[in-house]
């Protein structure tokens, strides 16, 4: 069994999320996108996204071509400047309906904790 002693008051903290918003789009079978940029063309058709990316620097210029096979209901995120569509990773999103459902479902937990 644990023991703390001392004059310091205990608190429930959490992890503060990051603000990163983006727009974003739930993929069908039916799904048919395009993007492009200066440096990313991508193409989303039978829930096959196609991109091709180029990097270039002073040194080096590499084009990137890459085929994701996506499932029905899949998220894709929108970042405009830099790589185009992409797939969320380790990190949940939702829309604020989704994530006021969340905090108040943190917050019943929270309420449980008996000290």
């Amino acid at each position: 069994m644990s023991k703390i002693e001392g004059n310091a008051s205990k608190e429930v903290l959490m992890q503060i999320p990051e603000p990163n918003v983006y727009y974003g789009f739930r993929v069908t079978k039916d799904t048919k996108l395009e993007f492009s940029n200066k440096n990313v063309r991508q193409k989303l058709e039978n829930l096959v996204l196609h991109t091709r990316q180029e990097v270039k620097t002073d040194r080096f210029r590499s084009i990137i071509k890459n085929t994701l096979k996506l499932e029905e209901g899949s998220l894709l995120l929108l970042e405009e400047e830099d790589r185009g569509l992409f797939l969320p990773q380790n990190i949940r999103f939702g829309t604020m309906e989704e994530v006021k459902d969340e905090i108040k479902f943190i917050e019943e937990q929270i309420s449980k904790i008996k000290e």
